[in-house]
């Protein structure tokens, strides 16, 4: 993933960022129902100057369960009969983006604009599990799995770094991230927005 990328550049560079908060993914992208959870972001600036930096970032968008328990007509070895359904549906977006902040006075402290690209995947794995009135497995309903759909991102934001001491600061960062994907051999396209709050480290 985008992390694991990330953690591979070299020590030298002169800031890391991490941050947590909070991520809403609406529309077709992977299951409708698993769209808001947690958001993790991890970046490493490559280079960076008093009022621009430029960074890479690898992110994870740990989205909620989607549980449904629905009953069904079903063929049972005796006949046809009632089934019960246990669907379980979980999003998790992994995420890799070049980032450019303009910062008022240093990256290190004040307010900042921030515009950049990404390439993101969700992965949307499932567990589903049929048991009949007696409470017998239902082999031919059940099954698990991973499906993956890929998306270019846009990236607009804002946010505020206040020194904490001399190589820390907090970090609070909202954004509004455009999406592009095929969904069911059509382009689609929504907004994803996300909150975090983080450290900074480093001068």
């Amino acid at each position: 993933g985008g992390l694991l990328l990330v953690l591979a550049l070299p020590a030298s560079a002169q800031q890391v960022t991490l941050g947590v908060g909070y991520a809403r993914m609406p529309g077709q992208l992977g299951e409708r129902a698993s769209d808001e959870g947690l958001a993790l972001r991890l970046g490493v600036d490559l280079s960076a100057s008093r009022h621009l930096s430029w960074s890479l970032e690898g992110g994870i968008d740990r989205l909620n369960e989607d549980r449904q328990r629905p009953t069904t007509s079903c063929q049972l070895p005796g006949g046809p009969g009632t089934c019960q359904l246990d669907l379980r549906r979980r999003d998790t977006g992994w995420s890799l983006s070049t980032l450019l902040r303009v910062h008022a006075t240093s990256p290190r402290s004040g307010p900042y604009a921030l515009v950049g690209v990404g390439v993101l995947q969700v992965r949307t794995s499932y567990d589903d599990r049929a048991t009949d009135g007696s409470g017998n497995p239902v082999p031919n309903l059940s099954g698990s799995g991973t499906t993956k759909t890929e998306a270019l991102a846009g990236h607009l934001g804002a946010g505020v770094a206040l020194p904490a001491s001399s190589m820390v600061a907090v970090v609070l960062e909202g954004r509004a991230s455009h999406l592009f994907y095929n969904y069911s051999g059509g382009f689609r396209s929504n907004w994803y927005p996300s909150v975090t709050l983080g450290v900074r480290l480093g001068r």
